[in-house]
């Protein structure tokens, strides 16, 4: 059985492209075989590229058909499955070449915003996509406030509720938050699959806390206002503060950088947080596997948060807010800790606890290392993709 997977970026921008990237180097494709292609629209042209591949197809909208039928037919593909594709014609297109399994990675198939997440207020949006997110847009900041953007937003998440999510033959999300969104805007239950994401990390690493040495807490995310790095940043400080042997590694790179370097200053932390920037995966699986903690401070409602299940093969306890899919796999009190109303003075305390007291810290390594293993290995998600295609 032969998969071609189709997602805007071929390149690693985000948690969809190193998921794609997983599939296809997968050791577990025993019954399948992946293919993937990245395609955007500029200029009224398409702009193709296969993954590994450096040739570049650029071709006009009504060449689309004539490409996919000579690509599907030369790479002898059962079922297309789209990712973060929202071009419509292109859609359309490929409902007419073969059978399509559509996986969802965030709300953005019913909400012109994409994440659910009032940016102004800082608030999770509760309320079904409608005439109210045109309000939303500029009272909120949370969808695009170009009139011309803004409408095409909304009519692309239109045309997934009512039209393609009546034609997919299955709709694959990540977590029963991304579940039960779909469902309350009008797609049926029975369309809808739920396979947790997994985690390629092989090398598991336990290490007990060695109070001599310099105790790293670590996180990896967009540099922007939505992944709560402030909120890490202040609830971090007094630690930092009243501790010397504590630093703080932040991995990653954002439009807010400068924002969250000027807060550290403020506050008095700046010879104690270090900025990585952009890392390749293995050297931020390095600087993972190094920390004491993993700290998920997202104040959106994250669809799931692959950085969480990356913590838990290598054994570290998490801190993270209760926002969006993160209760997937994070379980307050047994793989660390969960916290309600994204409550930096919690996040404090509940870091803290975990520093001090090593019987706690050690469970929760444990635990959550049985839990990977036992949810979001790729045997498991391998194994449960097959049966979807299949």
């Amino acid at each position: 059985m032969n998969i071609l997977h189709i997602n805007e970026n071929i390149e690693i921008k985000g948690g969809v492209e190193v998921y794609l990237k997983s599939l296809i180097t997968s050791s577990h494709n025993t019954n399948f075989s992946s293919f993937w292609i990245g395609i955007t629209k500029k200029n009224s042209k398409y702009t193709i590229r296969s993954y590994n591949s450096k040739e570049v197809s650029i071709i006009t909208p009504t060449r689309l058909n004539e490409y996919f039928k000579s690509f599907t037919k030369d790479n002898k593909i059962d079922i297309i499955n789209i990712h973060n594709i929202f071009d419509i014609h292109l859609i359309k297109t490929l409902f007419k070449i073969l059978p399509i399994v559509k996986s969802v990675h965030s709300p953005n198939n019913i909400c012109p915003g994409r994440d659910k997440f009032l940016r102004f207020s800082e608030k999770t949006c509760n309320q079904c996509w409608g005439t109210i997110c045109i309000k939303n847009s500029y009272t909120q900041g949370c969808a695009p406030r170009n009139p011309v953007n803004l409408l095409k937003a909304l009519i692309y998440v239109d045309y997934e509720v009512k039209r393609a999510s009546k034609l997919y033959k299955k709709i694959i999300v990540y977590s029963e938050y991304i579940k039960n969104e779909c469902i309350k805007s009008g797609i049926k239950e029975n369309m809808i699959e739920v396979i947790p994401y997994f985690t390629d990390v092989n090398k598991m690493v336990f290490e007990k806390v060695k109070t001599n040495k310099e105790r790293k807490l670590f996180f990896a995310g967009r540099l922007v206002t939505s992944k709560g790095v402030h909120s890490l940043i202040e609830a971090v400080a007094p630690i930092l503060k009243s501790k010397d042997n504590i630093v703080l590694d932040i991995v990653g790179d954002g439009i807010q950088k400068k924002l969250f370097e000027e807060l550290t200053c403020n506050l008095g932390i700046e010879d104690k947080v270090v900025f990585h920037g952009w890392l390749d995966r293995d050297n931020t699986m390095s600087l993972m596997s190094d920390s004491e903690i993993v700290i998920f401070p997202s104040i959106y409602p994250e669809a799931f948060g692959i950085v969480g299940i990356e913590a838990m093969a290598f054994g570290k306890p998490v801190v993270a807010f209760n926002v969006g899919g993160v209760s997937t796999w994070l379980k307050n009190n047994i793989t660390g800790f969960l916290i309600e109303n994204n409550s930096v003075e919690e996040m404090t305390e509940k870091i803290e606890k975990i520093l001090e007291d090593h019987t706690l810290y050690v469970k929760f390594s444990e635990n959550g290392l049985k839990y990977h293993k036992n949810h979001f290995t790729e045997k498991i998600h391998m194994e449960s993709l097959y049966l979807i295609y299949k």
